[in-house]
């Protein structure tokens, strides 16, 4: 519905205010629709805020994947202060940093959500949470949760088998 139908000329620009908590299926939704989404560089320090300002623009050479993974990154960046835990105090508060971050949607405050998890640093050990936000994170391109994962499985096995 936000990008559907949105008859932009080659040279557009439509605005497009989104809540962080749907922007990753708004970014789906809008590169899958023929066009590419950026963050205005202006903006992207505005993690506080309740919604993010996404600019659109019609695609005439990206093909979608590579449309959402660039979007995605220029999101993380806005919400680079929670996914980093900057300012936290504690490990508690770090981990509820992370956790904005990943209930937003955020690849990175998922990833590192799930280290926490693993590791037990600002919340028990929970390895089941730690697969589940680590394979969101791997899902949406996280490197680094990919990675965590396999190590993850090489010490507790088979992810069917966690307790």
């Amino acid at each position: 519905r936000f990008c559907r139908g949105l008859d932009l000329p080659a040279d557009g620009v439509a605005w497009l205010g989104v809540n962080w908590e749907l922007l990753p299926e708004v970014i789906d939704l809008c590169c899958a629709s023929g066009f590419v989404v950026s963050v205005p560089a202006s903006l992207r320090d505005l993690s506080s805020a309740p919604s993010a300002l996404l600019e659109l623009r019609p695609n005439l050479q990206a093909d979608a994947k590579e449309c959402v993974q660039q979007a995605m990154e220029q999101v993380g960046t806005c919400a680079e202060y929670q996914v980093r835990g900057v300012g936290a105090a504690n490990e508690i508060q770090r981990v509820q940093s992370y956790r904005a971050a990943a209930d937003r949607g955020i690849p990175g405050g998922q990833a590192n959500l799930g280290i926490a998890y693993a590791m037990g640093q600002g919340v028990e050990v929970d390895v089941m949470a730690s697969s589940r936000w680590l394979h969101r994170a791997a899902a949406r391109g996280s490197e680094d949760a990919e990675f965590q994962l396999g190590r993850l499985y090489a010490s507790h096995g088979n992810p069917r088998h966690f307790q």
